[in-house]
Order: structure tokens, then C-alpha cells, then sequence
């Protein structure tokens, strides 16, 4: 296995986060309060994944494990080695209060930062970038994607949780040399490869994987599309569903309500008024 981790929030919460070697897997540690949740909507999300499996975008739970620390196995969203190709990753949840990449981690860590929900929001306050800001997928494929994120959302406040994120991950077409056509051309063995956008991500790279995610994620995992009017396919995994709204939730919306916060754009709101605000959210940013 290797360690990684997706972003600060693993390190302010003490998960560890390890990836197997092949990239399809990924093992994190959680606490008690997220494994009692877990255990109590288990029945719910398997009949859930029995009849959407196929679509749905929710984590693929594979196995719990306990010995010292608990640890959940399931799927990865992104596909082995993506610190090599992919360009932007985004954490999204509807929020807007702290949603925002710091400096430190902008210089740290380049296109590996994990950007959040204003760092998209002002894409639409940039002239350059109006025409083109959010994700592009098309109105078809929008439609399709949302009306599934409804059906995982209902489950999700059926089970009274909040706090998830939808992962979004964005490789864009890299062209080697001048190119008038769209594609890029590779010389092997005095032969022309011409590698367009759809590709790229199974095209034989320098590590394993190339691009393909080791467990399927359902359909709407692997999305093409436009990113600042550039050729672009995206990763995508709902993931992170396990905390309640908890009497500790509840304690946290009113400190920060009597800090100043507006209590409606916070991240701690009732599982009801998470899932509009966040489907709302992406019906905004995603074309």
C-alpha cells in the first residue's frame, strides 16, 4: 500500500488514508461516531446499491475491519498514479463559509491542491472566464448526472447524514507540439499515433493504470467533456457520507451562527437543507 491523502481535513480529523499498489482501492481509518453510522445505514445503502449500482456515484463500500483503529476498504475515484495527470481536484459541498484552498497549500502542492466550492464560484466573477466557468458536459449528460446525485442525495437524508462532498477530478487534453487539428501526434517505430481526448487516458503512459479507475465506479464516474473550453474527462465520487447531524452538529451551527456566520451557507446544516443546497450547487456550476 502507499499513503496518501486527498486533503487537510484527513490530517484536522486524524484519518489516515492508504492506497493498494494497483490504485483501485483505498483503505481510511474512521472514528467510532462515523462506523456506528456506517453499521446503521448498511441496510438502506445496500438496497440503495442494489438498485443503482450501476449509476450511482456513492463510495463503494467493500469491507470494515477493526484492530486497534477502524478501517473501511472501498473504491477509489481517481485512477492509480492521478498525481501525474491530473490537473485540478476539487472537494465540493454547496458551502461557502472556508471553502476556499489556502496560499500555503496553492504553493505546496500546484495542481495536487484540492480546490473548493468559491474557488469554482469565481470562475463566474472573471470576464475572461464567464462564457466557460463550471464543468461542461453537455445539457444530455447533465440531466442524467443530476437526476442520479438526486436519488443518492434522497437516500443520504433518508439516513440523516450531511457534511459529503462530491470529488471531482479534471484531466484536460495535452497537446505534444503544434497541432491544428485537435490531436496529438506520437512517432513509434516511424509510425504516426494520433491521441485525441477520448484517448489519452488509456494511451500507454509510464505507470500503471493509464487512467483507468481498477473498480467501476458506475457510469457516471468517467465523464467527457470541456474544461475552460479545453477537450477534458472527469473523475467523479460522492464520497464522505458518514457523519450524522448530531446533537454536536447542532452545537457547532450555533457557535458560529453567535460568530457572525451566515448559519445558511456553513456546512453544518440539517441533512435537508445540506442536500438542496448542494444539488443547487452543482445545477450552477456544472453546464
Amino acid at each position: 500500500v502507499s499513503f496518501q491523502s486527498n486533503s487537510k481535513g484527513a490530517a484536522r480529523s486524524g484519518g489516515i488514508f492508504f492506497f493498494t499498489k494497483d490504485g483501485a482501492y483505498m483503505i481510511k481509518t474512521i472514528p467510532n461516531r462515523e462506523k456506528n453510522t456506517l453499521l446503521q445505514i448498511l441496510p438502506k445503502y445496500h438496497e440503495h446499491m442494489k438498485r443503482y449500482g450501476r449509476s450511482s456515484l456513492l463510495t463503494r463500500f467493500c469491507g470494515m475491519y477493526e484492530k486497534e483503529y477502524t478501517f473501511i476498504v472501498m473504491n477509489a475515484v481517481f485512477p492509480p498514479e492521478a498525481n501525474k495527470f491530473i490537473s485540478e481536484r476539487f472537494d465540493l459541498k454547496g458551502s461557502t463559509v472556508g471553502r476556499e484552498v489556502s496560499e500555503e497549500e496553492l504553493k505546496s502542492k500546484g495542481s495536487q491542491a484540492v480546490l473548493k466550492d468559491l474557488d469554482l464560484c469565481r470562475e463566474h466573477y472573471s470576464d475572461a472566464a464567464a462564457a466557460v466557468g463550471g464543468f461542461t458536459i453537455g445539457a444530455t449528460a447533465k440531466a442524467a448526472l443530476l437526476s442520479q446525485l438526486r436519488k443518492d442525495v434522497k437516500l443520504l437524508i433518508d439516513c440523516q447524514v450531511m457534511d459529503y462532498s462530491l470529488l471531482v477530478g479534471i484531466i484536460l487534453e495535452r497537446l505534444e507540439g503544434p497541432s491544428t487539428t485537435g490531436t496529438a501526434a506520437a512517432n513509434t517505430n516511424n509510425k504516426k499515433i494520433l491521441i485525441t481526448v477520448d484517448t489519452i487516458v488509456t494511451y500507454p503512459m509510464p505507470y500503471y493504470g493509464s487512467g483507468i479507475c481498477g473498480v467501476d465506479g458506475g457510469q457516471f464516474s468517467v465523464m467527457h467533456g470541456k474544461r475552460k473550453g479545453h477537450r477534458a474527462i472527469y473523475y467523479m465520487g460522492l464520497i464522505d457520507f458518514l457523519q450524522p447531524w448530531s446533537t454536536r452538529k447542532v452545537f457547532e451551527r450555533k457557535l458560529k451562527g453567535l460568530a457572525g456566520y451566515d448559519t445558511t451557507a456553513i456546512s453544518a446544516v440539517t441533512p435537508e437543507e445540506y442536500a438542496t443546497r448542494f444539488l443547487d450547487f452543482l445545477d450552477q456550476n456544472i453546464n
